[in-house]
C-alpha cells in the first residue's frame, strides 16, 4: 500500500453499481489492518442488497475488522436503513474508517448528510472504475459519473481505483485496457490512479505492462444465487 494512502484515517468507495467498490473496500480493509491496528468498515450502501459488506461481516471481524451496518442489513427485512452513531465512529481517533457507498444518487445524497464529519477528517475519496460496465465504459462517462457523485455529495474524488473485471473470464487486456481509460480520465481531471485491483493469477503478467501498485483480490462475496 502506498505510504501516502496509509496517513489518512477515512476512506470513502464510491462508483456506479456493478463497480465492484464493496470488494475493492473489503479488500482495501485486510490490506489496512496490516498497518494498523483499529479498522472499521461501514457499510452504507442501501442500493443493494446482494452486494453488502455485510455479507463479509464474519470473515472480517475474524480478521480483527470491526464491520458497522444497519440492524435490518443481511435479513429478511431490508429497509433503507443505515447504521446508528455514525458521526462517533468517525471522529473516533483511535481508529481508521472505511465507507461503503451505495452507488446511486441517492448513496451520494446519504455521504453528502454527513460531510461536514468528512472534510473536518484527512480523507480520501476512491472512485471505483469498471470499463467493462456499461455506464462507465468511456471517458466521458467516467467523468459525467465523477461530476454527479461530487455535485450531489459536495465531496471530491481525490483518488481512482482501476477495477476492471469480467469476474472469473477477466484477461490481461480487460485490466490494461481499464487502465488506459482511466490513465485518459485521470490526466484530464487531474485525479491520480491510487492502484488496479487484479486476481492473483494475473498480478505478474499486469505488473509487466502497467507498472502499477495493485491490490489483489483475496476474497470474494458470494451472491445469493451462486
Amino acid at each position: 500500500m502506498k505510504k501516502e494512502f496509509n496517513n489518512n484515517k477515512l476512506y470513502i468507495f464510491v462508483g456506479h453499481f456493478g463497480s465492484g467498490k464493496t470488494e475493492v473496500a473489503a479488500n482495501f480493509a485486510l490490506e489496512l489492518k496490516r498497518y494498523t491496528e483499529k479498522v472499521n468498515i461501514i457499510d452504507m450502501d442501501i442500493v443493494n442488497p446482494f452486494f453488502r459488506a455485510v455479507d463479509l461481516k464474519s470473515y472480517l471481524n475474524s480478521q480483527g475488522i470491526s464491520v458497522i451496518a444497519s440492524q435490518y442489513a443481511g435479513t429478511n427485512l431490508e429497509m433503507p436503513s443505515i447504521p446508528q452513531n455514525i458521526p462517533l465512529i468517525l471522529n473516533d481517533p483511535n481508529s481508521k474508517t472505511i465507507l461503503d457507498i451505495g452507488g446511486d444518487d441517492l448513496g451520494a445524497r446519504i455521504l453528502g448528510s454527513y460531510r461536514e464529519y468528512i472534510l473536518d477528517q484527512e480523507y480520501r475519496m476512491f472512485g471505483v472504475v469498471n470499463v467493462r460496465r456499461p455506464r462507465t465504459d468511456t471517458v466521458q462517462k467516467i467523468k459525467s459519473m465523477i461530476e454527479q457523485i461530487e455535485k450531489t455529495s459536495k465531496i471530491k474524488i481525490n483518488a481512482l481505483i482501476n477495477n476492471t473485471n469480467l469476474a472469473n473470464e477477466t484477461t490481461v487486456e480487460d485490466i490494461v485496457q481499464g487502465y488506459k481509460v482511466l490513465q485518459k480520465v485521470s490526466n484530464e481531471l487531474n485525479i491520480p490512479i491510487a492502484f488496479s485491483c487484479i486476481n492473483k493469477e494475473l498480478l505478474s503478467e499486469v505488473k509487466e505492462v502497467i507498472g502499477s501498485e495493485s491490490l489483489i483480490h483475496r476474497i470474494k462475496i458470494v451472491l445469493p444465487w451462486e
